[in-house]
């Protein structure tokens, strides 16, 4: 068993993250019942030594859900409800305990098997920059490698569009894209207008993402929080 899982510490502590800025109000309520509920704790548990217990249990139930899973508990996910979804209380708990219980075969086999594995392709923002100022300084094209790149998505930092909002303009970089990532930018940032010439790029990962694999994708879009509907949405994107 992963040990972190049967500490109720473990799981006030995610809850107080799922809280802070509103991040997610479904996780911090389900954190924070979970840590005192030992049949949950034991199902998370599950996960493998060095998994967050907390994100691989809750990654599994949308992975189902958003699999098919035919359950009053997709009303608590935004991105899965609409704008029809149910405000967060005792019945959220109790949903997703039904559930849990309901699905319990095959949430164990997901949470043993999987990995954390995400991607936020918005960090393109800031990678895009300072690899324009690189390539600005060497005056040659780039060759990139990235440690744990998951699917290498922000391996393709150079596929899409970025808008950089100065105090006093806005300046859009190519290419054109279907994905228009934003970042501010504050004080003597280069906006560059064009792409680095990136020459070759290689992504050295342990649980590489097949994205063929319609559950790899699916899995990716799992592990994103409810309530963060435009993330998940940026994600969607990439993927395509």
């Amino acid at each position: 068993m992963n040990p972190q899982a049967a500490r109720p510490a473990y799981w006030r502590y995610f809850a107080s993250v799922a809280a802070s800025g509103d991040d997610s109000p479904l996780y911090a309520l389900l954190a924070d019942r979970i840590a005192e509920a030992p049949a949950l704790q034991a199902l998370a548990g599950l996960a493998q030594v060095g998994q967050p217990p907390a994100n691989m249990l809750l990654g599994a139930v949308p992975f189902l859900l958003l699999g098919g899973a035919q359950h009053p508990l997709r009303d608590w996910y935004p991105h899965l409800a609409g704008d029809a979804a149910a405000p967060v209380d005792d019945a959220a708990w109790d949903a997703f305990c039904d559930f849990t219980t309901r699905y319990r075969d095959e949430i164990a086999p997901i949470v043993a098997a999987r990995v954390t594995n995400t991607n936020e392709v918005r960090r393109c923002t800031y990678l895009r920059a300072g690899y324009a100022e690189i390539a600005a300084r060497t005056g040659r094209p780039l060759g990139l490698i990235e440690l744990g790149p998951s699917a290498g998505l922000n391996l393709n930092v150079d596929h899409y569009a970025v808008r950089y909002r100065f105090a006093d303009r806005n300046v859009l970089c190519g290419p054109s894209s279907a994905l228009e990532l934003e970042a501010a930018a504050e004080g003597p940032i280069p906006a560059p207008t064009e792409p680095p010439q990136i020459d070759w790029r290689l992504g050295l990962e342990l649980n590489p993402v097949d994205l063929s694999s319609a559950a790899d994708r699916r899995w990716l879009v799992a592990l994103l929080w409810p309530g963060q509907s435009e993330r998940i949405a940026r994600l969607e994107t990439a993927l395509q």
